[in-house]
């Protein structure tokens, strides 16, 4: 279990309070797509990712990023229960879907440069490390099923 201290719940929750999932979700899984042009490989049924401004408009990667930044949300709302909320998904991800779970840091890292690069200066160096923690422990969640 993660010990989280009370000025990281804080800023994760600040945070959280500040993002917009239908923007940043979005904008984090097509940087990841594009960045990272491998993971595309689980979205063939996504449509055209021949270019980076067919990434970008494509509404199913729109759709999928809001629907992970909802997963992300329920992280949020039970910081202290990540790995049991996450178990049934990373059962999923590991078994049905056979992702590979390096993807879920990818993702993670997407996410923090597009949560820095709206937040600006309000992404503070604490407000950071609380963060990446809080991705860290996500990845994790969702790659316990792996191990």
């Amino acid at each position: 279990m993660v010990e989280w201290t009370a000025a990281e719940r804080n800023a994760i929750k600040e945070i959280w309070g500040k993002i917009k999932i239908d923007e940043i979700g979005p904008l984090a899984l097509a940087r990841c797509l594009i960045v990272y042009p491998w993971t595309q490989r689980y979205f063939k049924s996504f449509g055209d990712f021949s270019t980076t401004k067919a990434i970008m408009s494509n509404p199913n990667v729109s759709k999928h990023g809001v629907t992970v930044m909802k997963g992300l949300e329920r992280a949020v709302q039970n910081l202290d229960d990540i790995k049991k909320i996450y178990a049934p998904l990373s059962l999923i991800h590991s078994e049905k879907l056979h992702v590979d779970p390096d993807n879920f840091r990818l993702f993670g890292d997407c996410l923090t440069i597009v949560v820095a690069s709206k937040l600006g200066s309000a992404f503070t160096t604490n407000i950071q490390s609380a963060w990446q923690k809080f991705i860290s422990v996500v990845v994790s969640a969702l790659g316990k099923q792996y191990h």
